[in-house]
């Protein structure tokens, strides 16, 4: 199957219908990758967009529901960290949520528009944007590697 014949797959679907369907694959090669130990693990770094402004094709959730996923995200992660990212050559800039479930390592984008607070007046790019409070204050509450969770 090419990349495209996947793209075409994933479009005859329904947006729950594609998350059942991931969810289902995902779990299917977790039971035969832990049933096939001398197979290789797959990359252990996994992306979401949680975000993206509704003017684009792939919204997909109101800025408050992305906040709340973030928050909940946040706090099932270790070793948190909250970045902001500018993009090259636009006005706009992505939060980016780093930390880890166990063994994987999740990155979690949410574009500044709708979530952050706009200066449009800064001088600096950077600081046109105010990364949310909430955001930072539950990363800075969630333990490091090093710490004992329970």
């Amino acid at each position: 199957m090419n990349f495209e014949d996947r793209l075409n797959f994933q479009r005859g679907m329904a947006p729950y219908q594609r998350r059942v369907a991931t969810l289902a694959g995902m779990q299917d090669l977790i039971d035969f990758l832990g049933d096939h130990r001398d197979f290789p693990l797959p990359s252990n770094y996994v992306e979401i967009e949680l975000w993206k402004p509704e003017h684009s094709r792939r919204a997909t959730a109101t800025a408050e529901q992305a906040m709340a996923q973030a928050l909940t995200l946040i706090g099932e992660m270790e070793d948190v960290t909250v970045e902001l990212a500018i993009v090259n050559g636009t006005p706009h800039a992505r939060v980016v949520i780093n930390g880890r479930m166990e063994g994987v390592f999740v990155t979690a984008t949410l574009w500044a528009e709708g979530i952050c607070e706009h200066r449009p007046d800064e001088k600096r790019k950077r600081d046109r944007w105010v990364v949310p409070t909430q955001l930072i204050e539950a990363a800075n509450k969630q333990p490091s590697g090093g710490d004992d969770r329970g």
